[in-house]
């Protein structure tokens, strides 16, 4: 059974994610856990998208783990500083309290590895954002993270992907669908959402690079999920947000 992760982003209610979402299952692929901010305030600790996307309430993750969907929060700034730090490990502290089934995505190194030294049994997820690219990286990352989250980029890798001994590949997370991150290689608007979040001055924004045009039209490519690409991946992510030509219909890959 596949473990699919689903975002949060975009919607306002725990029903229209799973509305948005349900029909990405099937026998072999079930909603297993969702990501996204949760809390009573934003968290300087957040990054990876626009400080405008929506928030769960606790009541939400309530209701997901109800449910038997745990929640990941996508704590995966660029930057830390000690107040960050305390106000994140008390969001922490209030999301372990709902399930211990619930766990965090995490963009810094330094800041992971305080993670995981404050709570030793937290499921700790490496974010996309950190495009890990050889096998040597993923087992460093694996040195702290439970899981790795592989970029889109890393779909056009196919050898060296496939190479990846069985043990690893089960510990990795692939997208199940690619948009702009799929082609763009500079990401440099993660920065600027971190830059965002953290209260700083936004000097890197969105190049471009991975979309149409100029209207920022975004393509979606949707990866079969029976390539030999994802044999042994246990971990399929899905991150489908509405683009500016209306809505994107879900179709399982």
């Amino acid at each position: 059974m596949k473990h699919l992760m689903i975002s949060t982003r975009e919607s306002s209610s725990v029903d229209q994610i799973l509305e948005r979402y349900r029909s990405l299952e099937s026998p072999d692929m079930k909603i297993m856990s969702a990501f996204g901010f949760c809390g009573d305030e934003p968290c300087r600790m957040f990054g990876g998208r626009d400080s405008k996307d929506s928030r769960l309430t606790w009541a939400d993750v309530k209701k997901l783990n109800e449910l038997g969907i745990s929640f990941s929060v996508t704590l995966t700034n660029h930057f830390t500083d000690s107040a960050a730090i305390k106000q994140s490990f008390r969001l922490i502290d209030h999301l372990l309290s709902i399930s211990e089934s619930n766990s965090v995505i995490v963009l810094n190194r330094k800041y992971a590895q305080l993670v995981r030294s404050t709570y030793p049994n937290i499921m700790l997820k490496q974010s996309a954002i950190a495009d890990p690219r050889t096998l040597a990286s993923i087992e460093r990352a694996l040195e702290i993270y439970d899981l790795v989250n592989l970029s889109h980029n890393m779909y056009d890798e196919r050898e060296l992907v496939m190479s990846f001994p069985k043990e690893i590949k089960q510990k990795l997370i692939m997208f199940g669908v690619g948009r702009c991150a799929y082609k763009c290689y500079t990401k440099t608007c993660y920065t600027g959402c971190s830059q965002d979040q953290f209260g700083k001055p936004v000097t890197q924004r969105c190049t471009g690079h991975g979309r149409v045009n100029d209207e920022l039209v975004v393509p979606t490519t949707w990866f079969d999920l029976s390539d030999p690409i994802f044999t042994d991946i246990n971990y399929i992510k899905y991150t489908v947000p509405d683009n500016k030509n209306g809505s994107i219909k879900l179709i399982p890959a």
